[in-house]
């Protein structure tokens, strides 16, 4: 199971592992099958209350999109993450941003979504 995915949950969410484990089957299954664009989900890192978006929120480019410009050059697909949580420079504000990798790896383009989002 990739590390993007993680639960806000004080103990593991029902069903989360293999939620996550069936999402990576099915984006490299996309990608064996010749799928040169793949869609991935709003919220992508987080599954979650709102007061653990601190825990999870990083930069853009950061580890997640780090591991996603991996996959998206190693399968030659561009990734469309539909949103991530992004730290805001405010304090207790975070972005729901949206990420597009092409297929070589890099960051193409960025949305954060207004406004940002409050813990």
């Amino acid at each position: 199971m990739d590390s993007s995915c993680r639960s806000g949950a004080s103990s593991p969410q029902s069903g989360l592992r293999e939620q996550c484990e069936g999402r990576d089957r099915a984006r490299q299954r996309a990608a064996d099958r010749g799928a040169t664009h793949i869609q991935l989900p709003e919220y992508f890192n987080y599954l979650g209350p709102a007061k653990g978006f601190g825990d999870v929120a990083e930069s853009i480019p950061g580890p997640i999109t780090a591991q996603m410009s991996d996959v998206a050059s190693s399968r030659k697909v561009t990734l469309h993450i539909g949103s991530l949580l992004e730290i805001s420079p405010t304090p207790g504000k975070f972005f729901n941003t949206s990420v597009v990798i092409n297929s070589t790896g890099h960051i193409v383009a960025t949305y954060r979504k207004d406004p940002p989002l409050r813990r």
